[in-house]
């Protein structure tokens, strides 16, 4: 089985198999370099050892002509006696040095001896009148003049060859490397903890890494913020945060757009409406990414899931980020705190004042979460400011924090991302930016539809068109056209809302796939929203998440009991 393969099968286990699969495989991965650098060595080290028994070979012979050099002086431009007073001519042949290997002579009075191309060569001596050593005389070479080196036994001499002298010098480089290997994780490592961390940071995230086919330099990415606090990241966790990530890789923008978790969309095929985050609490990854595919016009595969801990943990590794808390938001902020220290057993205090504060990782994600002072449009504008704020800081951290933050936080993830999509991003990631940040639907109302509030996109369709246009608009000759489904989808919201009829030509008797597929309990509509009610379930819904787990059918007592019990 491939690696990938592996890892695609541990994702969907629990965090400890991943992280126990992550810890053999760096292993095994450290294991197989090693085992390659012993196995060069070894070839090495086999050349090394073959050189040095022809060194050796040559040192004897070098031994044999000293003894025949002590006795004798080498004569060059001039002239000397020895002991017996008599002229000597010697010239060392090339039949007595072995494998075409030229050898030095001891060290004399000569002062014509040269070197060239690794060899000895003498120029012509004087002539002798009397005896003289029989060798074969060679050429005469005028080059420029050396002195010759002097022969001892406890030297190994000879010149050593560039072949060897590279050898010996891999093998230095080889032992070094075994010692002390090198991180290779370079810009891609870094690219992936930056991508990890731009996922988690907005609350706890579900990751969709796709590429856009037919859109040349684009990635687009899906986001949808997980509230598991107990853990869980599948089907059941409650997705607070909602995003579309959208990459050029030509120019470096990054463009962020934060879905409204309470968007009234059908969010399964058989064309059951509800608030958008509903999808990923009745079907998990598969269901929440047909919901975004269906509704707005786009085609993503890929995931992460990551709990609120490790939203916390990133922070706290980056060492916080600062920012400005208005007097309403501090007014709740602190309770929030005490909350999120509660849910994560992650330690933190209360602010003192409101204003520029540094946030730890705690007090961020609570931040993130605020919502009760005004609406969930303010709640996304605050997430995307945590998301930027520490996006800025991740970038201009060391490979060492970027990779603790990856330790802390990868036992805590879920995901089928493929490294192989993350690889055009390597070269140069310096150049990445968050160059713009919107709300979704951009033109929208609210609703109060079967006891529930609603955010309406007015209309879905026109939404939608602006969407495209706006992550893809920039494209030389790019076009978008509806699908025919998602005008379906569009009418369906115009009758159920009666928002938007007059915005456009719209026929609101759509086909019968759609008709009547509310996919709620048939309660009675209360009419408008009273003061105070939609905070108060909104309220429930973030601190305990049992309204949206719920039957439908549970009575109004229950619900309005739960939904007070919540915003206290």
């Amino acid at each position: 089985m491939r690696d990938d393969d592996l890892y695609k099968e541990l994702s969907e286990a629990d965090s400890e198999d991943l992280e126990k699969y992550l810890r053999d495989l760096a292993k095994l991965k450290k294991i197989r370099e090693e085992e390659k650098l012993k196995e060069e060595n070894e070839k090495l080290k086999k050349t090394i050892n073959e050189n040095n028994k022809k060194l050796e070979e040559i040192g004897k012979n070098i031994r044999k002509v000293e003894k025949k050099a002590d006795k004798i002086n080498i004569i060059g431009n001039g002239s000397s006696k020895p002991k017996n007073g008599r002229n000597i001519k010697s010239n060392v042949s090339e039949d007595v040095e072995p494998d075409g290997i030229k050898i030095p002579l001891p060290k004399s009075n000569q002062k014509s001896v040269v070197r060239k191309n690794d060899s000895l060569r003498f120029s012509e001596p004087q002539e002798a009148p009397k005896k003289t050593v029989k060798k074969k005389v060679q050429k005469p070479v005028t080059k420029k003049i050396v002195k010759t080196q002097k022969v001892t036994k406890k030297v190994n001499v000879g010149p050593t060859s560039k072949q060897l002298k590279k050898a010996q010098k891999q093998v230095k480089a080889n032992e070094a490397k075994q010692k002390k290997p090198k991180k290779k994780r370079g810009f891609l490592g870094r690219l992936v903890l930056l991508i990890l961390l731009f996922t988690i940071v907005g609350g706890g995230t579900y990751f969709a890494f796709h590429y856009v086919k037919n859109q040349k330099g684009y990635y687009t990415v899906a986001v949808f913020g997980v509230d598991s606090r107990d853990g869980n990241v599948g089907k059941g966790a409650l997705s607070d945060v909602n995003m579309i990530v959208n990459v050029n890789r030509e120019t470096g923008d990054i463009q962020l757009v934060s879905i409204y978790r309470d968007m009234y969309s059908m969010i399964d095929s058989d064309g059951k409406f509800h608030k958008f985050n509903q999808a990923y609490v009745e079907g998990g990854p598969e269901q929440a990414m047909q919901t975004l595919n269906r509704n707005l016009d786009m085609d993503l595969k890929e995931y992460i899931t990551v709990n609120w801990k490790a939203v916390i943990d990133a922070i706290n590794i980056l060492g916080g980020v600062d920012l400005e808390v208005t007097d309403a938001e501090f007014k709740y902020l602190n309770s929030f705190i005490a909350k999120t220290v509660e849910a994560t057993g992650v330690g933190s205090h209360e602010l003192e004042h409101a204003g520029m504060n540094h946030l730890d990782g705690v007090q961020a994600v609570a931040y993130a979460r605020l919502r009760l002072m005004d609406t969930d449009f303010n709640r996304t504008e605050r997430q995307r400011k945590v998301v930027s704020l520490a996006f800025d800081k991740a970038k201009s951290a060391n490979f060492s924090t970027l990779y603790s933050i990856l330790v802390a936080v990868l036992p805590q993830t879920s995901t089928n991302v493929g490294i192989n999509d993350l690889i055009p991003f390597a070269k140069d990631i310096s150049k990445y930016h968050l160059s713009e940040t919107a709300g979704f639907p951009f033109d929208k109302d609210t609703k109060k539809m079967h006891r529930r509030d609603y955010v309406v996109p007015v209309t879905l369709k026109s939404n939608v068109i602006a969407l495209h246009q706006m992550l893809f608009g920039k494209i030389p000759g790019y076009t978008y056209t509806p699908s025919e489904e998602l005008i379906k989808i569009s009418n369906k919201i115009i009758k159920d809302s009666g928002l938007g009829a007059d915005k456009e030509d719209t026929d609101v008797n759509v086909d019968t796939d759609l008709e009547g597929a509310i996919g709620i309990s048939p309660h009675k509509d209360d009419g408008e929203t009273k003061e105070g009610e939609h905070i108060e379930d909104e309220s429930k819904e973030d601190e305990s998440g049992d309204e949206t787990r719920q039957d439908e059918s549970s009575d109004e007592t229950d619900l309005e009991s739960q939904s007070e019990t919540g915003s206290e």
